[in-house]
């Protein structure tokens, strides 16, 4: 038996990518519930639906205030240590707009109040981050903070190719 089209939807479940971009750079690309992972921070023993009415109904100040710090708390808890036990640091953090994150907990919040989807899910939330090294990466040990919970880890590097279709003939791709 299939299900109807309209009631799929992709498994929730956070999930970080990294790709070796080049043999010194990886980037780092979080999936996350970033208001369940603010919360986790911020407010570890309040509810998550707690955690989301809070945050709709505070002032802008306030509102980028915590999210500015519980976002600059994750951010330096997670880094990249080598086989040598080197630590790596991590720059050029690259979040979701407050000003977006602010609009999509406000909506939650309203249809949460009004009692609306049951199956509701907040959307996820893509965070980016490079790791450079001085050295040649082999292997790498990733470190997150304990708030960021269970979450789904895939590693890969690219295969790249240069691909004149005018030649008329198709690509092969090995995997």
């Amino acid at each position: 038996m299939s299900m109807p089209g309209g009631f799929a939807h992709e498994i929730d479940t956070d999930r970080l990518t990294l790709v070796l971009r080049e043999p010194r750079h990886i980037t780092l690309t979080f999936r996350v519930d970033e208001v369940a992972l603010l919360g986790r921070i911020a407010a570890p023993d309040a509810s998550p639906v707690a955690v989301m009415m809070s945050m709709a109904a505070m002032n802008d100040k306030d509102f980028v205030n915590i999210v500015e710090k519980t976002r600059a708390k994750f951010s330096s808890q997670v880094f990249l240590t080598d086989e040598n036990s080197k630590t790596i640091n991590l720059s050029n953090w690259r979040w979701k707009p407050i000003e977006q994150l602010r609009a999509e907990i406000r909506e939650l919040a309203m249809t949460t109040v009004v009692g609306g989807d049951s199956h509701l899910h907040q959307k996820s939330s893509e965070i980016n981050a490079d790791a450079i090294s001085d050295s040649v990466f082999g292997r790498v040990t990733v470190h997150l903070p304990v708030e960021s919970k269970s979450i789904l880890v895939i590693t890969y590097r690219p295969t790249q190719k240069h691909f004149d279709a005018s030649k008329g003939s198709g690509l092969v791709v090995d995997f």
